[in-house]
């Protein structure tokens, strides 16, 4: 039985081939199922199915589908209706991009101390300027301290130091008192831990919050002339310039003869340790007039232009704790003073805060 059943399958496989090639081969067209793509050489398997498919199919006597015709309506007012009925996009503009001026300022305070120093009063004109440019902005004038004394006396320095700030804006900067306002915050809101010297003068500040302006695109700020031009140190209970300093005064000498109107202020300070107050007074004035004197002879500054003062122990940057902490208060500072200068302005075209020569 299984010799006659595999006999009935090949006889099968060659019927359907001879009717294959007889109808392939109606008129001249032949099936050529090569396929050199193909690893046996010939079309096989599925593709072999798919070949019997449009077009191949065709060869059979077996025509392809003929997909219906789209009719194209190609009347120009038609087109024009179908166009019209087209939604517009709508194409938003980005908003233009104005930056935000925010000025800023910021300083120290000496010890135990409310004035305004005077390399402070550049970036307090600096302000003014701003806020005379901007009459609708306004000055929250924050006041702070480091954490040495009782926090009662720490909240009024602070309190005092804001005041301080705002009487000055007023009073020689001319900024109406209604748009500023003071504000103590003692130790309460320190920048950086007080358990370092640096740390607790960065406490002992003023900080301000000011009315941002945009009415100006890109307003930037040119910084504020330059005001301390150079802090000198003396050993203990000298008041002899030391050599190292010649080339940093060279600079100084060099930056006020290129500006004839300037002025400089010498100031001479002295430490705690190893000084009574008396002997503190009179070394600061002594440190003072030793670096006029030598910028005087040595750089040919005029006298003139120079002036000095002596505060003893009374302007510290420093805790006297120990000798190289209150090292730091045995110093000579040098101050310009732009007083026959014009003040700072903005350029009302602008916005833009120049620096006036």
């Amino acid at each position: 039985m299984r010799s006659t059943s595999l006999l009935f399958c090949h006889l099968a496989v060659a019927l359907i081939a001879a009717g294959a090639v007889t109808a392939q081969a109606a008129n001249g067209r032949f099936y050529d199922p090569s396929n050199i793509a193909s690893p046996t050489g010939k079309t096989i398997g599925y593709t072999l199915y798919r070949t019997i498919g449009c077009p191949a199919r065709e060869l059979l006597g077996i025509p392809c589908p003929v997909p219906e015709a789209v009719a194209v309506n190609t009347n120009p007012a038609a087109l024009a209706a179908n166009i019209a009925l087209e939604p517009t996009p709508v194409v938003v503009p980005a908003p233009a991009r104005i930056e935000q001026y925010c000025p800023f300022l910021a300083f120290q305070f000496e010890i135990d101390q409310d004035e305004i120093q005077l390399e402070h009063r550049e970036k307090l004109a600096a302000l003014a300027a701003f806020l005379t440019r901007h009459p609708d902005s306004f000055a929250f004038i924050e006041g702070h301290t480091d954490e040495v004394g009782t926090p009662e006396y720490n909240m009024a320095l602070s309190w005092r130091r804001a005041d301080s700030v705002v009487h000055y804006l007023e009073k020689i900067l001319h900024i109406p008192p209604a748009r500023m306002s003071a504000v103590g915050y003692g130790e309460t809101r320190p920048l950086v831990p007080n358990d370092s010297e640096p740390g607790k003068r960065m406490n002992r500040r003023i900080n301000a919050v000011i009315s941002c302006v945009t009415d100006v695109a890109g307003l930037t700020a040119l910084p504020v002339r330059p005001t301390k031009a150079l802090q000198i140190e003396f050993d203990h209970n000298k008041a002899d310039v030391k050599p190292e300093y010649g080339a940093a005064l060279s600079k100084v000498a060099n930056w006020m003869q290129e500006k004839p109107m300037l002025s400089a202020a010498v100031e001479g300070h002295a430490g705690i340790l190893r000084a009574t107050p008396g002997q503190a007074m009179k070394i600061s004035h002594q440190r003072a007039e030793n670096v006029v004197n030598t910028l005087v002879e040595n750089f040919d500054i005029p006298s003139s232009r120079l002036t000095t003062e002596g505060f003893g122990q009374t302007r510290r940057v420093a805790y006297s704790t120990s000798l190289k902490s209150d090292q730091k208060n045995n110093r000579v500072d040098i101050i310009y003073n732009y007083s026959n200068y014009p003040a700072i302005r903005f350029n009302q075209g602008d916005g833009i805060l120049l620096k006036p020569e």
